[in-house]
């Protein structure tokens, strides 16, 4: 795989000549059919096996015919979710080498649009649909919109439906008072766990992703302890325990969103862990890299030295900022976008897209009017810098946060670069 980055005045059509392939085809691999901007980057990739549609062939028998399953079509060959075309070209196989078999899980919120969330699932070995809560007798607190939809489709689509829980309020943060009260009554953890299961079993997930943050040191212990008890509970039926981990880079981190957070007891007590290598830069933050790949690093390098490299999944986000320039402390709050919307923004408003060697990020610089603005986000070149780490360190996958939004570019990189696990 190799990535291109676009020069000023640079079309599709220039681009494909340099390298052989045509205009069509990039655009197809890159899910990008706009003008481009200065600074874009697009994946460049040969076919090693194609296939032309023959009338009356399904998905299911060019999947048989070359010894393949259907998700692997979905995801060499996005534009086919809604089937195949007789005269259709599809890629088999791509030239670009795999770099080993990764396990991949996407949260979303249940108001993610319905289209996105089924042409997504081909990508995902699981999905972690946001979020339960519970209240302080240890009765659960459904989303809203209902998830059932979402975890009937997922199936449907060999991708596992995880239930999520965390202590999530109705104003959208996190509730440590609500922490501290389970965490503080050992008494209620079976009442909880009880009726976590018999949701599970009701509604058809496969297990749980669990999610407390800004717990206080006192708390680490507990924590860990009723983790422990949920994944024994869960693993005796078959179900399977994920715990998000504070992006921490030592045991002795000071801060409420890290003390709580202990990597090797928690490690110890789940299934798989996902460190949160993320939000660096975020809404309130100076504008900067979401995740900067030296700050990943050393979450990671430090997570590997309390928890076995098969247990740990390296978050990924498939988002990033828009700030308005100049910027001030506390007043100033970035705008959350996806990858494509930042695209967007370059069209509308003539950016200049650089990328920064240190952290591994793309961003640009535009001007609405007499506003100047700054964004950081997420491209191929940065989700490769990151998802390296997976076959570097030898880790179980990775984790996006979140997939409620669009970044085909995302998914074909991560594509391209491992096989996808799917369980059933």
């Amino acid at each position: 795989m190799l990535i291109h980055t676009v020069k000023d005045g640079e079309t599709l059509t220039d681009i494909a000549a340099i390298y052989g392939l045509s205009a069509e085809y990039i655009a197809k691999v890159n899910s990008y059919y706009q003008k481009l901007v200065p600074g874009q980057e697009l994946i460049i990739v040969y076919p090693a096996v194609t296939h032309t549609v023959k009338a009356g062939e399904s998905l299911f028998s060019v999947a048989r015919d070359y010894n393949t399953d259907i998700s692997a079509l979905l995801r060499n060959n996005p534009f086919l979710n809604n089937g195949l075309n007789a005269g259709d070209e599809i890629t088999i196989a791509y030239s670009s080498k795999k770099q080993g078999n990764i396990t991949l899980n996407g949260y979303c919120y249940t108001f993610i649009g319905f289209e996105l969330f089924r042409r997504i699932l081909p990508y995902l070995s699981y999905v972690t649909i946001f979020t339960y809560g519970f209240d302080e007798s240890g009765k659960l607190i459904p989303p809203y919109p209902a998830d059932d939809i979402y975890i009937k489709t997922a199936s449907e689509y060999g991708t596992a439906p995880l239930m999520h829980l965390s202590t999530l309020t109705s104003a959208g943060s996190f509730s440590s008072a609500l922490a501290a009260f389970l965490l503080s009554n050992e008494g209620l953890w079976d009442e909880l766990a009880d009726n976590i299961l018999a949701n599970i079993e009701e509604k058809g997930y496969k297990g749980l992703d669990i999610d407390f943050e800004y717990l206080s040191a006192e708390y680490a212990e507990p924590y860990a302890a009723f983790t422990a008890l949920l994944r024994r509970r869960l693993n005796e039926r078959g179900y399977i325990l994920i715990t998000a981990l504070a992006p921490k880079t030592s045991a002795a981190q000071q801060g409420l969103l890290y003390e709580g957070h202990s990597y090797k007891l928690l490690g110890q007590s789940s299934d798989l862990v996902m460190p949160m290598t993320y939000e660096w830069g975020y809404a309130y933050s100076e504008p900067m890299a979401v995740a900067p790949i030296n700050s990943v690093n050393r979450v990671i390098e430090y997570a590997l030295s309390e928890i076995p490299s098969n247990k740990i999944l390296l978050g990924l986000p498939f988002y990033g900022y828009d700030w308005q320039l100049p910027y001030e402390k506390g007043i100033t709050v970035g705008r959350s976008l996806s990858p494509e919307f930042a695209l967007q923004l370059g069209r509308e408003y003539n950016g200049i897209i650089k990328f920064d060697e240190i952290s591994a990020s793309p961003f640009m610089t535009y001007f609405n009017g007499n506003t100047e603005h700054i964004v950081w986000f997420e491209s191929p070149k940065s989700i490769q810098a990151k998802t390296a780490l997976i076959a570097r360190y030898s880790l179980a996958g990775a984790g996006i946060w979140s997939i409620d939004r669009p970044f085909w570019q995302g998914y074909m990189t991560i594509n391209l670069m491992y096989d996808i696990k799917k369980f059933y």
